[in-house]
């Protein structure tokens, strides 16, 4: 699973993460894109330390483009479950 920043129009690649499940608390950077394309496990952006408030989720195999506002500077990125979303 790969994250990204957006500068001006383009999109630089940040950090590349383990898909295996694991909670990263308070990335050091932006984050604008989720690329998870090559994850079968399902990616989750928090905005709060106990995973409550507004959050975005990345579906296995998917890539979210555009991620704008607070949640760009995210509490926790978790990489969670295999099984398919809710």
């Amino acid at each position: 699973m790969d994250t990204f920043e957006k500068v001006g129009s383009q999109y630089y690649s940040l950090g590349s993460y383990p898909c295996e499940a694991y909670d990263w608390y308070y990335p050091s950077w932006a984050i604008n894109m989720v690329d998870n394309s090559g994850c079968d496990r399902r990616v989750w952006l928090h905005s709060e330390l106990d995973k409550t408030g507004y959050e975005i989720y990345i579906g296995p195999g998917s890539t979210r483009i555009g991620i704008t506002g607070s949640i760009t500077q995210p509490a926790i990125l978790a990489v969670g479950a295999k099984s398919p979303c809710p």
